[in-house]
Parts: C-alpha cells; structure tokens; sequence
C-alpha cells in the first residue's frame, strides 16, 4: 500500500530554533497532517531525537505513525538520521556506518540549500559516500530550480529522492512530501521503502508570493537570531531526550 509522509519537521520550543519565526508544537501538525491525510510523520529535531509516549499515542489514534528521527550534525551539516533513539550530535563517517549497521536509514537534506547546512558540494568530490536517499527542498521555483542539483546528484550516485517540506514556518507544511510504497504503516516498513527506494517524491514549486514569503521570513529570523547565537550540542553529545510538551 502507498502511505503519505513527511519526514522532515521542526518544533515550537526545539532547543535550538528557540529564535525561529512560525514553529508550531507537534500537537498543531498533528492534526494538520490528519487534515491533509497524511500517514507518517518524522519530527527531525536538530542535535536531540523527540520522542513523548502521550504524542506518539495521539498520532496513532489518528492513523499516523510517528518515525524516530533526529537532524544531526556531519561536518558542520546537516544530516537526517532515522530509526535510531541513540545518536550523537555530531556524527562522524564510522558514526554513520555504526548507526546503519544498527538499522538507521541515513539522508542528506536539502544537498544544495545552503553553504552552511548543506552536504551537496561535499558529496559532489566524495562520490564514495552514498547515504540512503537525498531530500528535496519545499524552497524551490519554476525561476530558481534548487532541486535541479540534487536529481542529478542522485542519478549519479544511484541513489532515491525523497521530498521533505522542512517545515519550521506553519506555512511550510505540506509543500514537499513523499509517498512510499510498503506493507504496513509502521517504522519498519518506512524504513524499508526508504531503503529499496520505493519513494515517489512529491514537490510543489513555490509561486513568486511564496518565494518572497520565504525570503522574509527568513530576513525576520536572522534579526531576531542578531547577538543571539544559538550554540550547537557538545562534540559526541549522546541526545536522545524525552521532551514533555504541554497539552
């Protein structure tokens, strides 16, 4: 069966996007996702993995499995890290290849977004390293086609796309997302799809209005961040943490 998923989503009061414009608590995308029938849902919090008994039993009565997922960090980008509740922020390559020895599924979110968060260049001159699935970004257009870079990478590597929206902005859920093709709705089986590839990625390009929208929201973001530097986890920090969110 094919199942609707977004495995890509940040949260109100994430330790470090605490100065971001527009997050939501998991609660609000929750039952967004029910709205726009999704099936599964990944909340990738940067440097710490999210788990809450209570949310993951709100989600599942909605029919919505929630996958373990942390965003963490690999050479001072960001790298997506699946399956695993025990992840260091920061990753090396024998980190990498332990965790998928454990069964993490392992992928390079929005490759050519940023020179500061993106791996794409790094990949481009470290062909060897070939991660489960590279994402495609919501933060694309007819006139600026980012994802362009990141087909091609793929292709190369022999690899799958996946499309995950990235959502930390409320306006940015579901403008990228996926369908996998599996046996059952569970963590397991997404994995698998992931792993086998049986992914069709799904990414609306943004009109010139919502391109703006980004480009000022993200102007808004880095005034509020101004003398406020968030610092990053510690080198090795082992994050798996039980975040109580209120009701």
């Amino acid at each position: 069966m094919w199942i609707k998923a977004d495995l890509h989503l940040h949260l109100k009061n994430e330790p470090l996007e605490k100065q971001t414009l527009g997050l939501k608590d998991p609660y609000w995308i929750i039952n967004q996702a029910k709205l726009y029938k999704f099936n599964a849902l990944a909340f990738a919090c940067h440097g710490m993995v999210f788990y809450n008994d209570k949310l993951w039993k709100y989600a599942k009565e909605r029919g919505i499995t929630l996958v373990t997922a942390t965003e963490t960090y690999f050479m001072g980008k960001h790298l997506l890290i699946y399956g695993i509740e025990d992840v260091p922020s920061k990753v090396s390559l024998d980190d990498i290849e332990n965790l998928k020895q454990q069964g993490a599924v392992v992928v390079v979110p929005h490759p050519f977004l940023s020179s500061s968060t993106s791996l794409g260049p790094w990949i481009v001159n470290n062909m060897e390293f070939k991660p489960d699935a590279l994402e495609l970004t919501h933060f694309s257009s007819w006139f600026w086609d980012i994802n362009l870079k990141t087909r091609k990478l793929a292709e190369k590597l022999g690899i799958p796309l996946i499309a995950g929206s990235d959502t930390h902005a409320w306006f940015q859920f579901n403008t990228a997302y996926s369908y996998l093709e599996v046996e059952d709705n569970n963590e397991k089986s997404i994995l698998n799809s992931i792993r086998k590839g049986k992914i069709i990625p799904i990414n609306k390009w943004l009109t010139p209005w919502e391109f703006t929208r980004e480009l000022l929201w993200e102007a808004g973001n880095r005034l509020k961040r101004m003398g406020k530097p968030v610092q990053p986890p510690a080198d090795d920090q082992i994050v798996r943490t039980t975040h109580r969110m209120e009701n």
